[in-house]
Parts: C-alpha cells; sequence; structure tokens
C-alpha cells in the first residue's frame, strides 16, 4: 500500500473484480474506484511525491512493464518495454527518478534507476539472489531493498551502486 501525502487518498492492487487491478481509496469517504480497469494485471502502486502520477507494473504485454497513470488526465504511459521483466516502481524523494526491480541481467530481480519519464535505465546492483521492496531513503541518496543473501535480509546502497551496506 503507498500512501499519497498531499491527500486523504490510499493506492493498493486489489483483485477484488477478478482481475488484479489498482484501486484508489479516499479514506475520509471510504470510497474505492478502479484506476486500472483497461488492466488485466497491475500491481505496486506508488505515487509520485507531488501526488500527480501513480506508478505501478503491469504483466499485461506479456512480461512485466512499469506504466505511470497521470491522475489529473487520466492518461496511461508505459516506461519500460523491455523483453524482461521490470517490477516495484519507487520515486525518488524529488519525483527525477524512479528506483524499480529488473530481470535484465537473469536470472536474478536486480535494483535499478531510471529517470521519471523512463529513460535512461541503469543497473543499481549485480548480485546473485533476488532483490525486493526497493525504495528510495529520504534524501534520496541511497536505495533501501530487501535481498535473499546468506547474511543479513535488509540493504543500503548508494544510487550508483557503491558502498552496499547490510543492516
Amino acid at each position: 500500500d503507498s500512501e499519497q501525502s498531499s491527500s486523504v487518498e490510499i493506492a493498493y492492487a486489489s483483485s477484488q473484480d477478478g482481475r488484479s487491478n489498482i484501486w484508489i481509496v479516499d479514506i475520509t469517504t471510504n470510497e474505492h474506484r478502479n484506476v486500472t480497469p483497461e488492466f488485466q494485471s497491475a500491481s505496486d502502486p506508488h505515487f509520485s511525491p507531488d501526488g500527480t502520477t501513480l506508478y505501478f507494473s503491469s504483466k499485461d504485454t506479456g512480461d512485466e512493464e512499469i506504466h505511470a497513470l497521470n491522475l489529473e488526465t487520466g492518461a496511461f504511459r508505459r516506461l519500460t518495454d523491455d523483453p524482461s521483466d521490470d517490477t516495484y516502481p519507487s520515486p525518488s524523494p524529488d519525483g527525477k527518478q524512479i528506483v524499480f526491480l529488473s530481470t535484465r541481467n537473469p536470472p536474478w530481480l536486480n535494483v535499478w534507476i531510471m529517470d521519471a519519464d523512463g529513460s535512461d535505465p541503469r543497473q543499481v546492483t549485480d548480485w546473485d539472489g533476488h532483490k525486493s521492496k526497493p525504495t528510495f531513503t529520504p534524501d534520496g541518496s541511497r536505495i533501501v531493498f530487501q535481498a535473499d543473501r546468506p547474511d543479513k535480509q535488509i540493504w543500503v546502497i548508494r544510487t550508483d551502486g557503491s558502498e552496499p551496506q547490510n543492516l
């Protein structure tokens, strides 16, 4: 679940209508609305810091790709178009970058960063074992994530991939 900081809305993924879609609920009115009815499989919602965009992943094209929904216009944009899976998008605190997971370097899910418009994707981690739930630190200088490694599960790393540290 992601909470939008400038309003009383929360985005969540649910299969309540038989498909996996992204829903937004207004916590004041308890009104739920499906914002991805065009999609068969949508998950991992995260609001942009200013609350105008909702990032999510979808398997509608066969592989998992990252999309952006402009909440003001209702327009969708696919941000990734790669034969591998790209998933779990999470924007930086300034909204200029998105951290995500990808299998672009198989077989593992690794941490990647791209610009918020989908350009300039670059790999941050290149380790054995899957990673999950990447998110930026509040100052945007590092990324925190879980990793399937034999030691501790929570890791932090600089956005350029340097100084990995288990916590």
